[in-house]
């Protein structure tokens, strides 16, 4: 009956506009507070969480619309969090909040992670490389190439193995380059 009533009004947030904003990710200014914080939807979402803790549409399809029609970042990591314990060998769940870890709470690492694992459950092999650009990024130029050693060692498809062999060379090159 909860998820019923939190399905008529999913779009509720009862703190501001109805204006959707971007995912921060694409803001010019990274400080940009969300647009609802503790909204309805997410007390909602929770309560559901703890009535019904193996049902997956609040992880699955609740928190993404936390995250990008309700614009609550702290609500939908909160659901994402609790979807990632309660269920560990879920990739979609995982590459889910990989996307709201990277563009909404810009927590690279956290991203990279979480699509790390989801490559280990099933995702496609593509999450890897991401993972692996993520962490380049983010200055952990270390973790990176490991990430892409790992990935090679399980052999991927060819097309992915020559890119990754490309990308293994660019981040040594660049550790050679700034060793000097």
């Amino acid at each position: 009956a909860l998820w019923i009533r939190v399905i008529q009004d999913f779009d509720v947030c009862e703190q501001n506009s109805r204006e959707v904003l971007p995912p921060r990710y694409f803001l010019e200014d990274k400080n940009t507070p969300s647009r609802c914080q503790n909204a309805w939807v997410s007390q909602m979402l929770r309560a559901i969480t703890f009535v019904a803790p193996d049902f997956k549409a609040p992880y699955v399809v609740g928190a993404p619309i936390l995250s990008v029609l309700v614009d609550d970042r702290d609500g939908a990591k909160d659901i994402y969090d609790r979807g990632l314990k309660r269920f560990p060998d879920d990739k979609t769940i995982h590459f889910y909040a990989a996307y709201h870890y990277m563009f909404e709470i810009l927590d690279n690492k956290r991203a990279a992670e979480l699509l790390i694992e989801a490559g280990k459950l099933g995702a496609p092999q593509w999450v890897f490389s991401t993972a692996a650009r993520l962490m380049e990024k983010g200055g952990e130029k270390e973790f990176a190439l490991k990430i892409i050693r790992d990935t090679l060692a399980r052999n991927p498809d060819q097309y992915l193995r020559e890119r990754l062999l490309r990308k293994l060379q660019l981040i040594e090159s660049s550790k050679e380059i700034r060793a000097k």
